[in-house]
C-alpha cells in the first residue's frame, strides 16, 4: 500500500511538471501581458496559470511554484511594484520573524528526533513523515518572503491587499466604505500573517479574497494587520474620503 501511495505521488508531481512544461509558452506571453497591468509580478504569474490550466489546477500549480522560488530564490529580492503607489507591509508586526524562526528550529528538532524514533520500526514511514516537515519548513519559508516582497499596496485607484501566499483582495476605492476596529457581526475573512487583526475594512457589497489553491471567498469585511497602523489609517481614510467626493449620489426612491 505504502508503494502504491508513493508512486501514485510521484506520478501525480511528474503529471503536474508535464503540465507545466507544455504550456509554459503560454504561460510566459500571458504573463509579459499582465505584468504591467497588475501590482506586483506574481500577480502575473498567478494569472498567467490560471487562464493556461484552469483556475484550481493552475492555483496548485502556481502555489507549488512560488512556494519554491521565495524560499530558496527570494532572500536578496526586494519588493517591486509596477504601479506607483504606497507599500504597507505587515511581516513584522507582533514579532513574527521572531516567531517564525523559533518554530522553525522546533520543527527542525522534533523532525530529527521524530525521524531517529519511527526509523527504528518503520523505514519508509519516517522518511514520509520527515519530508512532511521539510515541505512545512518551504513552506513558511516562502510564504514570509512573498509577504516580505509583496506588501499591500494603496495605489490612486485600488487598495491591493496581500498576505504571503495566503490572501489577496483588490478593492476599488469606490466599493470601500469604511475602516473599523471592532470585529464585524458577519462573515469575514481576517487577512493577517500572525495574530488577530487591528482594521477591518468593510465593502460596499461582498468581494472576492483570494486563497492559497484555488479557495475564494465572498465577504464585505476583511480584517488586517500593517507593521504602521496609524499611517495605514489615515492613508485608508483619505482615500474613502477622496473617492466618496467622487462617488455619484444616490438615486431617489421612486413612490
Amino acid at each position: 500500500m505504502a508503494k502504491v501511495l508513493e508512486i501514485a505521488a510521484i506520478l501525480v508531481e511528474a503529471g503536474l511538471l508535464i503540465a507545466l512544461i507544455i504550456r509554459l509558452r503560454k504561460i510566459r506571453g500571458i504573463y509579459r501581458i499582465e505584468r504591467e497591468r497588475q501590482p506586483y509580478p506574481i500577480d502575473a504569474l498567478r494569472i498567467a496559470f490560471a487562464s493556461t490550466m484552469g483556475r484550481r489546477l493552475g492555483a496548485m500549480v502556481f502555489g507549488e511554484v512560488a512556494v519554491l522560488w521565495y524560499a530558496l530564490a527570494g532572500w536578496r529580492g526586494r519588493g517591486r511594484a509596477s504601479q506607483p503607489g504606497k507599500p504597507f507591509p505587515g511581516h513584522r508586526r507582533n514579532a513574527y520573524p521572531a516567531i517564525l524562526g523559533a518554530v522553525m528550529m522546533a520543527v527542525v528538532v522534533e523532525t530529527a528526533v521524530l525521524h531517529l524514533l519511527v526509523s527504528l520500526w518503520v523505514g519508509w514511514v519516517a522518511w514520509i513523515l520527515t519530508g512532511l516537515s521539510v515541505y512545512s519548513l518551504i513552506w513558511l519559508l516562502g510564504d514570509f518572503q512573498a509577504a516580505r516582497l509583496n506588501p499591500s499596496l494603496l495605489t490612486e485607484s485600488h487598495l491591493h491587499l496581500r498576505t504571503g501566499l495566503r490572501w489577496q483582495a483588490d478593492l476599488a476605492w469606490m466599493e470601500i466604505i469604511g475602516i473599523h476596529g471592532d470585529p464585524p457581526p458577519e462573515k469575514h475573512v481576517k487577512m493577517t500573517l500572525f495574530g488577530a487583526p487591528e482594521f477591518w475594512i468593510e465593502c460596499s457589497d461582498p468581494t472576492v479574497v483570494r486563497g492559497f489553491f484555488g479557495i475564494e471567498r465572498h465577504v464585505r469585511f476583511i480584517g488586517l494587520g500593517v507593521d504602521d497602523p496609524e499611517g495605514f489609517r489615515r492613508e485608508i481614510q483619505r482615500c474613502i474620503q477622496k473617492s466618496g467626493a467622487m462617488r455619484p449620489p444616490p438615486k431617489p426612491v421612486q413612490m
